[in-house]
């Protein structure tokens, strides 16, 4: 397998960042990268990112085993960067994210870390995998869809370690978030329990958006426009007790569309078919906000676009109940 060049990776890092829902805004295009990252909330997150191809590098090496090569991290970075030092694995479409504290001015001559194939077999499979290496180091490896949610929680999830909270840890990825890890008593940090039960809810979301984006092409299912600009949107809120991450209770919506189908301006019927809540329009008119209603409409198809396997079809009790709580019908 051959390496990719270091343009390409940051090419990887800044779509990972944009499918996770932030904004990447990169201050420094040499590696280590210097990128900003801000989400729709106004979060903002200054990432300084080390990283290098993931390969085998032959050799008398096991079989097994790939590494990444570390040029040298020099020193910590200022007190408002997070550090993250990354390898990617082109085959498998994953990052491998190692533990910063342990490599920050790393001697050697010609400094590396290693990760076991099944850690990334499992972590192209699963979202993400935790691993622990021979010498001890917790290491994530993790599709694009859990970048996000790997920075925000790094410095917890390297002090796993070989415990009891590591197979939870990976149970969440293997069950797609529906294990109860985060209530299991075997938790007894605090802290860790808190990093359990989000990132159970992040890999929920991100295989629900990926099942959706999939299921829709990446297409806007009422206008067509992709632009990389599609969310997944849940047919019944989340906020309803009968809400599911079925991808037959979603739907592939524009950030516009999404909008305007959460706010019961626009929804459609069990045939699929598209319609504008006249009530919420009227009332929008009479605060002298229907402003761009004619452009609006006339980007709408007749009827959504549906996915191709009629397992993925928005389901009519789904449509149903979505109506309803919405006030559409």
């Amino acid at each position: 397998m051959g390496t990719l060049k270091i343009s390409l990776l940051l090419d990887h890092l800044i779509s990972a960042i944009n499918f996770c829902g932030w904004r990447p805004f990169i201050l420094n295009e040499r590696n280590p990268y210097l990128i900003q990252a801000t989400d729709g909330a106004g979060q903002s997150i200054a990432l300084r990112i080390y990283i290098w191809n993931c390969t085998h590098g032959g050799g008398k090496r096991a079989a097994d085993e790939y590494r990444v090569q570390l040029t040298k991290i020099p020193a910590a970075p200022k007190r408002n960067e997070h550090l993250i030092v990354l390898g990617w694995h082109d085959a498998y479409q994953v990052f491998v994210a190692f533990d910063p504290k342990r490599h920050i001015a790393q001697t050697g001559d010609s400094p590396s870390a290693q990760i076991k194939e099944r850690a990334l077999e499992e972590s192209n499979r699963n979202m993400f995998a935790a691993h622990v290496n021979a010498k001890g180091e917790t290491i994530i490896a993790m599709r694009p869809a859990f970048f996000m949610t790997y920075v925000i929680n790094s410095s917890q999830l390297h002090k796993f370690g070989k415990s009891a909270d590591l197979r939870l840890l990976n149970e969440i990825g293997e069950k797609r978030g529906e294990t109860n890890a985060d209530e299991s008593p075997e938790i007894k940090d605090k802290e860790r329990r808190e990093v359990m039960r989000v990132i159970k809810q992040k890999v929920r979301d991100a295989d629900f958006r990926d099942r959706i984006l999939t299921a829709y092409k990446s297409t806007c299912a009422m206008c067509g426009i992709q632009l990389g600009l599609l969310d997944a949107a849940h047919i019944v809120p989340v906020y309803s007790p009968k809400s599911t991450d079925d991808t037959n209770n979603g739907v592939g919506l524009c950030a516009l569309h999404h909008r305007a189908f959460d706010n019961g301006l626009v929804s459609f019927d069990s045939k699929y078919r598209i319609e504008i809540n006249q009530a919420n329009l009227k009332i929008l008119s009479a605060h002298g906000l229907d402003g761009g209603y004619t452009t609006f409409t006339k980007n709408l198809r007749k009827v959504i676009y549906i996915p191709a396997d009629r397992r993925d079809h928005p389901h009519p009790s789904h449509i149903k109940l979505g109506r309803i709580l919405r006030r559409c019908i």
